[in-house]
């Protein structure tokens, strides 16, 4: 990542670090030795959170002193003397796959192609990529739909599972 940074646009941010790091106390420098060398994205990360908000911080006057248990806390003193235990937290976020959309769109249109005059709503609670068929799907719906229709129902749980899908 460091590498990346260095070749790219964000050589400013990487600078900015730089003089941060000289300004911290030795702890701070040793902590984020270890974990903005890292290779693995969330140590990475995760003291690259610490040292921008350290950052921050510091251009508001404050000046980070030490390192504090349980990680990932800084300490941090302001120029009245008071300190300040502060925790960051670095949260990585998967990037959006793209199939999802199409996938809820095409299930969408499939379902709304179910032969009933009632609405339908549709709630996904957590999606798993795959290679996805609505058309199970829109069956099942319609078989609940029809049973419906003919005052077969009564209230009862339906559900639908396959490998990837659970339907309720």
């Amino acid at each position: 990542m460091l590498g990346q940074m260095a070749a790219g646009t964000e050589r400013a941010v990487l600078n900015g670090l730089n003089l941060l790091f000289d300004q911290v106390a030795a702890p701070v420098q040793e902590r984020w030795l270890g974990s903005l060398r890292s290779t693995e994205d969330k140590k990475f990360f995760q003291g690259y959170s610490e040292a921008l908000s350290a950052a921050f911080l510091s251009r508001s006057g404050w000046e980070i002193v030490d390192v504090c248990s349980p990680k990932p806390c800084i300490i941090a003193r302001h120029p009245d003397g008071r300190e300040q235990r502060i925790v960051t937290m670095a949260f990585l976020q998967t990037p959006p796959d793209p199939n999802q959309q199409k996938s809820l769109e095409t299930l969408a249109r499939v379902v709304n192609r179910a032969d009933s005059d009632r609405r339908i709503t549709i709630l996904v609670k957590r999606w798993s990529t795959h290679t996805f068929d609505p058309e199970p799907v829109r069956r099942c719906i319609e078989i609940w739909l029809d049973a419906i229709a003919k005052d077969e129902w009564h209230g009862r749980y339906a559900t639908f599972e396959d490998d990837h899908i659970h339907l309720e």
